[in-house]
Parts: structure tokens; C-alpha cells; sequence
């Protein structure tokens, strides 16, 4: 066994093997020399035949020259085989974690980018939030405005339209009346108008404010009616262009039927033809027939 050991290879080196007595695998070369040391193939039929074909291969090897040289290198070899295969391993898992390491960085890349466009765009719509209630603020105020500038006119043209009417009044009285009726004064632009004048443009405002809702919900109907009115009028060609087709198709179909009757009346006329051409023809074939035979008589 030790000079099988030597030819055969190192025994502490971990391969493989399987007992050529009976054929059972063994993960180890260990394993395998204390299987066959156990004895324990003995009882399997062949073993001496087997056993004396190992003796003789073990003498055959040690007659040839250089058996032990060529066991110890292929020890050598088969090591650097396995040194190099484990620092392949090593290499394949080098490059692994790399590849993991980069991947996870991607992917932590990939979700602080994410995050930042997140927040980005959250700002953005607040930003945009923003700025359309300022807008809308400016838009309110601008309105305000105006309606107080209208105001103000309206007030100024009616403060003219009093002092004309009441210049006109004096012009043409011969005698100033004794206790002239007081008129409302408005105040001017930018004072704020206390008493009758204040409740007055108070209303007219309130009015204002009233009638312009009034007349854009006006406005908007008048728009819908429109609308209304020419989808009903579309409406209306779609269905007499859909009554006009309807109407064709029933002349088509009117006149396919008044050719069918047609044509079958024609058929029924041939047939009759046919029927009346083929009595006569049987006819003249008795009519044939009885005359041979009064010649033959």
C-alpha cells in the first residue's frame, strides 16, 4: 500500500476516489485507503482477480524508470493546479464583491437622485403654488382698484351733474328761493364719504358689484345657448343625411325586389315555353311512330 501510496500519489492529498473492488465513491483519498485496509471488498466476486491485476500493475510500475519522479511531479502539478484554481476563486470573488459594491453604490446613486428630484419638484409646485396666489392677490387688489377708481368717477360725474343742474336752476329763478333744500355734497377723491353720500355709494357699489356677476353669468348663457343651438343644428343635418341614406337604401332595395319579381315572372314564362315546346315535340314523335307502323300494315 505504501508503494501504491508512492507511485499513485501523495496520501494527505484531499481528491476524489473511487475503490475499484467494489465501486463505491469517496469523497477523500483518505477515505478510500481506509476502506480498502478495512477489508472490506473481500467478499465481492473478482477480488483476488482484481488484486493480482493491481500487483502486477505496481510491479510493472516500479520497473519502469522514473515512476517515483513521475508520481512526485504530478503531486507538483496537481498542487499548482489547485493553488492556481484557488487564486482564480479568489480573483472571481474579488471581482464579484466589486461588482456588488459598485452596483449598491449605483443604486444608493440612484435613490439620492430620486430624493433630490423629489424635493426638487415638491419645491417647484410650492414655488408655482406661490406664485399663482400672488398673482391671484395682485389680480383681487388690481380689481379693487378699479372698482374704486369707478366709483370715484361715477361720484365725480354726479357731483358735475348736481352743480350743472343747480347753476341751471339759479341762472333761470328770477328770485332765489328763501331755504334752499341742502343737496349732498361728495366728498372728493381719497376722503372717506360719511352720512347719506356714503350709505348712497355704499349701495351703488353693492349694485355694481351685483350686476357685473350678473351680467357675465349672462353672458356665459348666451355663450351655452349658442353652443346649443348649433350642436342641435348639426344634429338635425345628421339625421335628415341619415334619413336621406335610409331613404336611397329603400329605393335600392324597392327596386332589387321589382327585378326579382321580374326576373322570376320570366323564368315561370320560360318554363311554361319549355314545357309547351316539349308536349308538341312529343307529340310529333307519336304521330311519326303510328304512321310507320300503318306503312309497315
Amino acid at each position: 500500500m505504501a508503494g501504491l501510496l508512492a507511485v499513485f500519489g501523495d496520501s494527505a492529498h484531499e481528491s476524489p476516489a473511487i475503490c475499484s473492488f467494489c465501486w463505491t465513491y469517496f469523497p477523500t483519498r483518505s477515505e478510500l485507503v481506509t476502506h480498502v485496509n478495512a477489508e472490506s471488498c473481500k467478499r465481492y466476486e473478482g477480488f483476488s482477480r482484481k488484486l493480482t491485476l493491481i500487483r502486477y500493475m505496481y510491479v510493472g510500475s516500479l520497473r519502469t524508470p522514473g515512476a517515483r519522479q513521475a508520481a512526485h511531479a504530478s503531486l507538483a502539478q496537481r498542487q499548482a493546479e489547485a493553488d492556481a484554481e484557488r487564486c482564480e476563486r479568489a480573483k472571481r470573488l474579488v471581482i464579484e464583491a466589486r461588482e456588488r459594491y459598485q452596483a449598491e453604490a449605483k443604486l444608493r446613486a440612484y435613490a439620492e437622485a430620486a430624493e433630490q428630484h423629489a424635493q426638487q419638484r415638491e419645491e417647484q409646485q410650492q414655488e408655482e403654488q406661490q406664485q399663482q396666489q400672488q398673482q391671484q392677490q395682485q389680480q383681487q387688489q388690481q380689481q379693487q382698484r378699479q372698482q374704486q377708481q369707478q366709483q370715484q368717477q361715477q361720484q365725480q360725474q354726479q357731483q358735475k351733474h348736481q352743480q350743472q343742474q343747480h347753476q341751471q336752476h339759479c341762472h333761470h329763478s328770477p328770485h332765489p328761493d328763501p331755504d334752499p333744500v341742502p343737496t349732498p355734497i361728495l366728498p372728493p377723491p381719497g376722503v372717506q364719504a360719511t352720512g347719506v353720500a356714503a350709505a348712497a355709494a355704499t349701495e351703488y357699489a353693492a349694485a355694481l358689484a351685483t350686476a357685473e356677476p350678473l351680467a357675465r353669468s349672462i353672458e356665459r348663457l348666451s355663450n351655452t345657448i349658442g353652443d346649443l343651438v348649433a350642436a342641435n343644428t348639426q344634429l338635425l343635418e345628421d339625421v335628415r343625411s341619415r334619413d336621406r341614406q335610409i331613404a336611397e337604401r329603400d329605393q335600392e332595395v324597392r327596386a332589387r325586389d321589382e327585378r326579382i319579381l321580374a326576373l322570376s315572372a320570366e323564368n315561370k314564362r320560360l318554363l311554361g315555353e319549355v314545357a309547351r315546346l316539349s308536349g308538341r315535340s312529343e307529340g310529333a314523335g307519336g304521330d311519326t311512330k303510328e304512321g310507320a307502323g300503318v306503312g309497315e300494315g
